[in-house]
């Protein structure tokens, strides 16, 4: 599992950009977007990646989109 690290941090390990401010390059340079206080999903059933749209893509199509939209 990726290491989740302190809110505020930048892109850590694994997350895609998830901490951070929005905009943030994550570790392989997607684009962040959550908000400064870092979180990884939202309702906790996102799955690992949290709200990383890169990798929420493949979770979209896995999931059949049952969640945020």
């Amino acid at each position: 599992m990726a290491y989740i690290g302190t809110p505020g941090e930048r892109g850590y390990k694994g997350e895609g950009g998830m901490k951070g401010e929005a905009g943030a390059p994550g570790p392989r340079g997607f684009p962040g977007l959550a908000g400064p206080e870092g979180k990884r999903g939202r309702r906790g059933n996102e799955g690992p990646f949290g709200t990383c749209w890169a990798t929420r893509r493949a979770w979209d199509a896995r999931r059949k989109r049952t969640f945020r939209t």
